[in-house]
């Protein structure tokens, strides 16, 4: 790689094409944002502390911002930290997720950020309309929707309806898929007060897909010790 690290060529190569699409402004944006938002939950929890994220105009870089706000929010380090700070961090991520969104509308994952963030910041008015905004952008986007559902479960009581039957839908699509089903056994086995609901939406499916559910929830089970 001659005298320049992987990581190091990366950035040399996003800041020259950024020179040639969009002039310095636009590069140095670009650079910055791989430079203090990374994905690793120590270096985001290091770049929001001091303050730094800042998206760029790609939506690569916006993703890495807000990966930076996920980890940072979500990281057993991150919750460890004193009220104050985790507050801040928290306004930083709304605050990055709401200028993304402001560019990005469609951009289903900055939407849910936002509601991460308002979450964090008890605010549940605007944590609905960013989880509302979330479920509406992206229907059928399956990492987004377990995303949405834990947030959603966590914060049942804060949501108006619309909220709550887009998050039934989520639930739905979940329960369908192979990488969300999962997901929906282990919040069976683990929260009663989810069982009634979620059995309710089961019972609309086609019965392969209800014994296919309550497969899962048998081997979640297993897993946990625990009996149905």
């Amino acid at each position: 790689m001659g005298k320049f690290g992987k990581g190091q060529h990366r950035l040399v190569i996003l800041f020259s094409l950024a020179l040639v699409c969009g002039g310095v402004a636009a590069a140095y944006s670009e650079a910055s944002s791989y430079l203090s938002g990374g994905s690793a939950a120590d270096d985001s929890f290091a770049a929001f502390t001091s303050g730094q994220p800042k998206s760029g105009l790609s939506v690569a870089s916006a993703r890495y911002v807000l990966d930076g706000c996920f980890d940072a929010t979500t990281s057993l380090r991150g919750r460890l930290q004193p009220t104050p700070l985790r507050r801040a961090i928290a306004g930083l991520c709304l605050a990055q997720a709401d200028a993304i969104t402001d560019r990005m509308p469609s951009y289903s994952y900055a939407w849910y950020i936002g509601a991460l963030a308002a979450a964090a910041l008890d605010d549940p008015p605007s944590l609905a309309d960013r989880l509302r905004h979330s479920q509406q952008t992206g229907p059928t986007e399956q990492w987004i929707a377990e995303l949405r559902v834990a947030l959603a479960e966590d914060h049942l009581a804060d949501l108006p309806a619309d909220v709550r039957d887009l998050n039934e839908r989520d639930l739905a699509l979940l329960v369908r898929s192979t990488r969300g089903i999962a997901s929906i056994a282990q919040r069976y086995v683990g929260d009663p007060a989810f069982r009634e609901r979620i059995t309710r939406i089961v019972e609309t499916m086609p019965p392969d897909q209800q014994q296919r559910f309550v497969s899962s929830v048998d081997f979640a089970a297993r897993q946990s010790g625990s009996t149905r």
